[in-house]
């Protein structure tokens, strides 16, 4: 294994909190969460800190300028819960007529006590000094969620961290912490027995007018409940980053 040149930077923090739902596109009848954040959510959780609305935000990240890793640090564990909506699209709920009734009940799939450990990095220079600085503070301009708004973050800056990359031989192997994003290593994970895997499609860019522009397959371990450790991922690849302690597939 033979270390790469270029030495690159991310911010790296942490996202923690009581529940989270990533909403799938598919299920918008019943929501049901994406296990991990995809980069399109990670994407808004950074425009909040910065403060930028939800109209500016993908424009101003650009499609192609940044880059994401997320880390699961506690196994996915999942809550199922009916949450009582009230319609107020077609009713002004103040003024209901007699007899009507605008409340609705969906079935919500939340994740719960969910923790990541998020890698972004973007060219940018004044971006990622000012988010890495709100970090630090607390200051976050709007309030960061896990997806959904009712699900309230804790964020916590780990630190800005160099990107090194690394190279590996032909045929090698490497047991990688972060999600990996199976376009990077194609089919050649190495499953253990008696493992649990998760292996899902992702929305991984989007566009200013909310447009998924690009999809990903991912695939990580989903953590044992009992002990709460979540394994790496062994696999080959032609290279990786380590980020501190970490070793990353970006995407």
């Amino acid at each position: 294994m033979s270390a790469g040149a270029t030495p690159r930077e991310a911010v790296v923090f942490e996202a923690r909190g009581p529940y989270a739902l990533f909403r799938k596109n598919y299920s918008p009848l019943s929501p049901v969460s994406f296990p991990t954040p995809p980069p399109t959510a990670i994407a808004g959780m950074v425009g909040a800190v910065l403060g930028l609305s939800k109209r500016e935000y993908l424009a101003i990240l650009g499609e192609s300028t940044w880059k994401v890793g997320v880390r699961l640090l506690a196994p996915v564990r999942h809550y199922r819960a009916g949450l009582n909506l009230i319609n107020t699209k077609d009713e002004p709920y103040l003024f209901t007529p007699a007899g009507a009734n605008p409340h609705i009940q969906i079935p919500f799939e939340f994740l719960k006590d969910p923790a990541y450990r998020i890698f972004f990095a973007h060219a940018d220079e004044a971006l990622m000094g000012d988010l890495e600085r709100r970090l630090r503070d607390g200051t976050p301009v709007y309030t960061p969620c896990l997806g959904l708004a009712n699900c309230l973050a804790e964020l916590k800056l780990v630190g800005r961290l160099p990107r090194v990359r690394r190279a590996v031989r032909s045929g090698g192997t490497v047991e990688l912490t972060s999600v990996v994003p199976t376009g990077a290593v194609g089919p050649r994970v190495r499953y253990q027995v008696g493992r649990r895997y998760l292996r899902y499609v992702v929305p991984a860019r989007m566009a200013p007018d909310r447009t998924v522009t690009a999809y990903q397959e991912v695939v990580h371990d989903s953590g044992d409940p009992v002990t709460g450790a979540v394994a790496a991922i062994e696999a080959e690849v032609a290279e990786y980053e380590e980020c501190g302690v970490d070793r990353v597939v970006f995407y």
